[in-house]
């Protein structure tokens, strides 16, 4: 459901943030007016205009002012921050959270990491090292190859 309502957002946005215009042509032909439909319909949605020599009044649509965005582009830049792995970018965008709160996230955030250097470890060592210490004809249990991760701060 969440997946659902993430893919909706975007045409959610499209539909109600932006302005709509309504075209009102007085004393015009079913006829006349069906063109003008077509043609308006044509119209892309920046960049091109019309003129005409019949009088049109063009009014745009305001959006209800208590109508509310910001949740939803909240969600979206929360995701990203989720997608991106790291919360310091939150730390220079979002008041209110502070050194601490991210010295927090990057803990949970080290965590999975840690996780995920565990899961590639077991593969190179399985698909990687393995096949290749056999193809020397090597005994790879013998051999004990292993991938240790070097991180930069422990260099020091």
């Amino acid at each position: 459901m969440k997946a659902r309502i993430e893919r909706m957002l975007p045409e959610i946005f499209e539909k109600y943030a932006g302005p709509d215009e309504l075209w009102i042509f007085e004393g015009v032909s079913d006829e006349q007016l069906a063109e003008y439909q077509r043609l308006i319909r044509s119209k892309p949605k920046s960049g091109a205009r019309f003129v005409h020599n019949r009088n049109a009044d063009v009014k745009t649509v305001q959006i209800d002012p208590r109508v509310q965005f910001k949740a939803y582009l909240e969600h979206i830049i929360n995701q990203f921050y989720l997608g991106g792995q790291t919360p310091l970018p939150k730390l220079f965008t979002t008041l209110g959270f502070t050194e601490a709160s991210a010295k927090a996230a990057l803990e949970i955030a080290e965590r999975k990491i840690i996780a995920l250097q565990r899961f590639i470890k077991r593969i190179i060592e399985r698909e990687v090292f393995v096949p290749l210490i056999e193809q020397a004809g090597l005994d790879a249990k013998k051999a004990g190859c292993r991938l240790n991760w070097v991180y930069l701060k422990d260099q020091r």
